[in-house]
């Protein structure tokens, strides 16, 4: 969350010193703050239920999974949101779409399904390593943004980028 206040507070300072006229469909105010918030206790919500339930906690209850079961629910899930944006895409806005071009995505969509795929059996396995780790993927993207696409990041950066390593190292020890 650190990340994304200093993310907002350097991009405007630019702004301010380059009097850039902003349009409104460019202004991002709270929404820059408040989405990122929200994917993140969405995200550690989620995290805590998969764990709970591919544990067996909810298993009185009836939803205990297994990961083949988790798997094939995350996948038709995943489905069934393609679906609804190919209909989108199709019958709503009418675009034609080219596979061919479209290679970059499609090797995306297969990413995320291998890791779909891992992350199920990972929190079956070791919910409580697992989680944290897979919740630091923001800070993995900023440090290979940093090595592979030269971006540059402000000294304020680095700690948090440290005191979130310290803390999956921590959580690592268990």
């Amino acid at each position: 969350m650190l990340l994304a206040v200093f993310e907002k507070v350097d991009g405007d300072k630019q702004r301010a010193l380059e009097k850039h006229k902003s349009d409104a469909k460019y202004i991002t105010g709270a929404v820059a703050i408040f989405l990122p918030i929200l994917y993140a206790i969405i995200d550690g919500v989620t995290s805590f239920l998969d764990g709970l339930v591919l544990d067996g906690k909810f298993a009185d209850y009836g939803w205990a999974l297994s990961e083949y079961e988790a798997n094939i629910s995350y996948e038709l899930t995943f489905l069934a949101c393609a679906l609804g944006a190919l209909f989108y895409l199709l019958v709503i806005r009418k675009q034609k779409i080219r596979l061919w071009d479209e290679k970059p995505k499609l090797a995306g969509a297969l990413c995320e399904t291998a890791g779909q795929f891992t992350y199920v059996f990972a929190m079956a396995d070791t919910p409580v390593l697992a989680a944290p780790m897979i919740a630091s993927y923001s800070v993995v993207s900023a440090i290979l943004s940093h090595i592979f696409l030269k971006e540059r990041l402000s000294a304020k950066y680095y700690p948090v980028i440290l005191l979130v390593m310290i803390g999956v190292f921590v959580l690592g020890m268990e």
